[in-house]
């Protein structure tokens, strides 16, 4: 195992200050908030529930985030995660909407939320501050099942006011099936809710129940992405890793083809690589895989 156990993907590296990490070039991910209604088995970031904590896992200083933001202006995104960005303290997200609103290079901002799922009425907490944004804004929706796309949800999203998009972890024993998969795409597009990615789950500690091989995912999705429309397939099979994040665009046999949808070095990004179809994940560019309940470099 890496020594990364709880920061498979090197969150670490891309931390420009306590609470802002800025991976890729056009955008700022901010940590609005340490709390989640629900502690999901399945969080990539369950470090911040367990005591395992980087250094720089905290929430961002809001004035430190207008202060970035100001000075890159290769930024044109801001993302508000956590925890769960409709939890964050609503006076400081006040201040930083209105100072972003005066950056032109800034083109949106997004929310990550899995509290509005749990209960979408949240939103309508929401709902003024959002209001005073001048620029484009998105709703990142984390959704694992069909059941979760509830009437309440639909309600809201429904109305289009915003943009509302998900993005979903392919999990072993919860949705790494297609036909759940099939049935939850379809919910969520009869209410204005876009499939956005669905990631590869992140084989941080604790979390070897739900992983799959680059194989058994590709297969999943592809099966599920054959029933829909062009327009609701978009989505991208993606592990968000240390490199950048990979798309799984195909599999040969025990080749995996992964392309750089988003890279950590610019001049990656549209790169095509090949693994290991049978891994798990890949670290610095090298695959892991899974034996006998532990996370392991050489198969």
């Amino acid at each position: 195992m890496v020594d990364r156990e709880f920061d498979v993907a090197n969150e670490e590296s891309n931390y420009v200050g306590e609470g802002m990490q800025h991976k890729y070039e056009p955008t700022l991910v901010v940590i609005s908030s340490e709390e989640c209604l629900k502690i999901c088995e399945w969080c990539f970031r369950g470090r911040l529930f367990q005591d395992k904590r980087l250094e720089k896992d905290k929430i961002a200083d809001p004035k430190e985030v207008v202060k970035y933001a100001k000075n890159h202006p290769e930024l044109r995104s801001i993302l508000f995660t956590g925890g769960d960005s409709f939890l964050a303290d609503k006076e400081s997200l006040r201040y930083m909407i209105s100072e972003i609103n005066k950056m032109d290079h800034i083109i949106s901002i997004r929310f990550g939320t899995r509290a509005m799922v749990h209960q979408p009425e949240l939103y309508y907490e929401m709902k003024e501050l959002i209001e005073l944004s001048t620029k484009v804004v998105y709703f990142i929706l984390h959704i694992i099942k069909p059941e979760e796309v509830s009437k309440e949800l639909c309600e809201i999203t429904s109305k289009g006011k915003y943009f509302f998009l998900a993005q979903s972890p392919l999990l072993k024993t919860l949705n790494a099936d297609s036909k759940i998969l099939m049935e939850m795409y379809q919910k969520m597009s009869r209410c204005n809710i876009n499939p956005y990615y669905m990631f590869h789950c992140r084989p941080v500690e604790g979390n070897q129940k739900f992983v799959t091989t680059f194989k058994e995912g590709y297969e999943i999705v592809e099966a599920t992405k054959r029933t829909m429309s062009g327009i609701n397939k978009r989505f991208r099979y993606s592990l968000s890793c240390d490199m950048g994040k990979l798309e799984v665009v195909g599999i040969e046999g025990d080749k995996a083809y992964l392309r750089f949808h988003q890279a950590k070095d610019p001049k990656n990004l549209g790169k095509i690589i090949t693994t290991d179809a049978n891994a798990i994940w890949l670290v610095d560019g090298e695959p892991m895989y899974l034996k006998d309940g532990k996370y392991i470099m050489e198969k």
